[in-house]
């Protein structure tokens, strides 16, 4: 019998397995806005801040790269994966299969024509073409969320706790599109190149801990417990986080953009208690010592995460409770290091080691041969200091020079991760598809 890569039935056709493959331009978009775009002026533009070349374009452009990061580059890599794992999370076919190159070109045109268009969004050609991206990208995460809330159907109709943090970051992200949109066309109507200060709070707030949060709750309440040592996140417990993300969210933004300082402040509290029950949960305080041999290199990358989903859980519980107490909106300054703590430590270190743990790329990597067991703890070594490095300095209220050179210190860090790891992508995507060929051709004789 010959053998078959992780996950592929016996018995296929030559053009099943490139199936196999689906997720493959997701994630190389979503590399390609990362290296090429968000971790490239994590690193120019505190540059630039350090050296005294501050200027309204630096401010549109200091927009464009929380955009490029989380929609360009994290949501797109995120549903990349997620797509791969709805049939199992939702107990279902993939529903839209065919929706999947229209929502990729979507997404990918919308986040193009925004970089394009927003620098110079004052004049009115460059202004229709910001519309028209924001308008492109809420078509994509429309196609996306048809697809995954009709997936994910039964199981959410049964309350399983995957299936409502998904659904829940498939809806955030319609909304912070819709409103995207929305003040979008009012920026690009008033000859503006800058969204206002309150609606791009809600934005960022809605895409870190609505979207992305969101997501990565959903796929480790389900694939991080048994690396931890732990049984699946109980129905209950994670329900109850559900609940506490998307209502918590709902008052923060709210609160926010109303000047509700106490909603706020009670909701931001929610956020963060949501955090800390997935977190106890799936017991990520501890070493993830149940992954396979070829794989445990990679717990040194994967504790992090764990770690810091906690530190982010307490931060903004303790926050939104000071605030509340306080009457006060949750502090800007520590909701920035902790949002900034969380994209580093958690999402982006997230991506680069569950990525090598779910895709298939890898997987048949493994299948081959051990992978070098340097990953894990590399990644981790750039990734952990360029959080503490962009998180720490606006915690303890840093400025001047000394900031921003430690900021350009941690973007470097930052983008030479994310290049290591679309290198190994790029080098697994290709003996994988050598690997699916041989397979065929062996079945096929």
């Amino acid at each position: 019998m010959s053998a078959v890569p992780p996950g592929m039935p016996i018995g296929v056709h030559r053009q099943a397995p490139r199936r196999d493959t689906d997720h493959q331009p997701f994630i190389a978009a979503a590399l390609a806005f990362g290296v090429l775009g968000g971790f490239s002026l994590a690193f120019t533009l505190p540059l630039e801040a350090a050296l005294g070349r501050v200027t309204v374009g630096w401010m549109t452009h200091t927009q464009l790269h929380g955009h490029i990061q989380t929609i360009g580059f994290a949501t797109l890599f995120i549903i990349g994966v997620v797509l791969r794992l709805l049939p199992r999370f939702g107990g279902s076919e993939l529903r839209g299969v065919r929706l999947q190159r229209p929502m990729l070109f979507a997404l990918v045109t919308g986040v193009l024509l925004r970089v394009i268009g927003q620098p110079l969004a004052s004049y009115p050609l460059f202004a229709g073409i910001t519309v028209t991206g924001a308008a492109f990208e809420l078509c994509g995460v429309v196609l996306f969320a048809y697809t995954a809330c009709a997936t994910l159907r039964s199981a959410i109709r049964t309350g399983a706790p995957t299936a409502l943090l998904l659904a829940g970051a498939a809806a955030w992200l319609v909304v912070q599109s819709t409103l995207g949109l929305w003040w979008i066309g009012r920026m690009a109507a008033d000859g503006r190149e800058i969204l206002g200060a309150r609606e791009s709070a809600v934005l960022v707030n809605i895409q870190f801990f609505g979207v992305l949060l969101g997501a990565l709750l959903g796929v480790g309440s389900r694939s991080l417990p048994t690396f931890f040592g732990r049984t699946a996140v109980a129905a209950t417990a994670g329900r109850i986080a559900a609940l506490l993300l998307n209502v918590g969210l709902a008052a923060w933004v709210a609160g926010g953009y109303f000047d509700i300082p106490r909603c706020a402040s009670a909701g931001a509290a929610a956020v963060g208690a949501a955090i800390l029950i997935v977190a106890w949960s799936i017991g990520a305080w501890r070493f993830p010592g149940r992954l396979a041999e070829a794989s445990k290199p990679l717990g040194w990358g994967l504790l992090p995460v764990g770690v810091t989903l906690g530190i982010t859980g307490l931060a903004l519980f303790a926050t939104g409770v000071r605030g509340f107490g306080e009457g006060a909106a949750p502090s800007t300054a520590a909701v920035d290091s902790t949002r900034h703590l969380f994209a580093l430590g958690g999402v982006t270190l997230g991506i680069v080691t569950m990525g090598q743990l779910i895709l298939p790329e890898f997987a048949s990597e493994r299948f081959a041969g051990k992978p070098g067991a340097w990953r894990g703890p590399t990644l981790a070594a750039l990734l952990v200091p360029a959080a503490l490095l962009r998180a720490v300095p606006v915690a303890v209220g840093l400025s001047g020079e000394a900031r921003w050179w430690l900021l350009t210190i941690a973007g470097g860090l930052g983008w030479a991760a994310i290049t290591t790891f679309a290198v190994l992508m790029r080098r697994a995507a290709r003996s994988h598809r050598r690997y699916l060929d041989k397979i065929a051709s062996l079945q096929m004789g």
